[in-house]
């Protein structure tokens, strides 16, 4: 459940105030196990009570970004040593983007720390927060 390699859609699927909750399923991501959108891995993380907790979320866009660390000017933009095994590629944030109708969310790409929108239908990694 907790491959570092794995990719996921972004999908929130009690999110019914926004005309697109993202793309369930996860037809074009790599993970193991489930069916690859990140409600689907939020709830399944919460199930067996990861570290104890059972109130795993995707942060927010802007709790993500202050994950990255621009120190590194060849990257990784993030503290390897705090975040071991973090791809190069990019990681879902909770929040969609401004247009409500384009089906795009924030991510963070650690290699630079870039934070840029993606498609929901389109893989990228994740990175769970409690509250």
């Amino acid at each position: 459940m907790h491959h570092a390699g794995s990719t996921y859609t972004w999908f929130q699927p009690g999110n019914t105030t926004r005309p697109d909750r993202g793309t369930p399923g996860g037809s074009s991501s790599t993970c193991t196990e489930g069916t690859c959108d990140t409600g689907d891995y939020v709830a399944a993380v919460n199930q067996v009570g990861y570290c104890g907790y059972t109130n795993w979320r995707v942060p927010t866009a802007n709790e993500l970004q202050s994950l990255a660390d621009y120190g590194n000017a060849n990257g990784p933009a993030i503290d390897t040593d705090v975040f071991p095994n973090t791809q190069p590629g990019p990681y879902w944030a909770a929040s969609l983007s401004a247009d409500q109708t384009g089906g795009t969310a924030w991510t963070v790409n650690f290699s630079n720390g870039a934070m840029v929108t993606r498609p929901t239908g389109m893989p990228a990694h994740i990175r769970l927060v409690t509250h």
